[in-house]
């Protein structure tokens, strides 16, 4: 997964080294862009999409699991 630097929804391009919206940290429950730690992984909350906000410990659609190589909402 990927995150085009300009933009707030994160997409699946083809990887290069260079994109800094394709580096991601996890942090408890958060997972957050590495380069850029204050947006986090976020669903809209009752919804499929997935984006990145500024991380928000309230806000129940940035609490995330990881299973091996599944992730999942933490809270749902």
């Amino acid at each position: 997964m990927a995150l085009h630097w300009d933009e707030s929804v994160a997409q699946l391009p083809r990887f290069v080294d260079d994109r800094q919206g394709q580096y991601w940290s996890v942090s408890g429950q958060a997972v957050v862009l590495t380069f850029a730690p204050g947006y986090c992984l976020a669903n809209e909350w009752g919804t499929p999409n997935v984006s990145t906000k500024p991380c928000d410990v309230n806000d129940r659609g940035q609490h995330w699991v990881l299973f091996g190589d599944q992730i999942s909402l933490a809270l749902a």
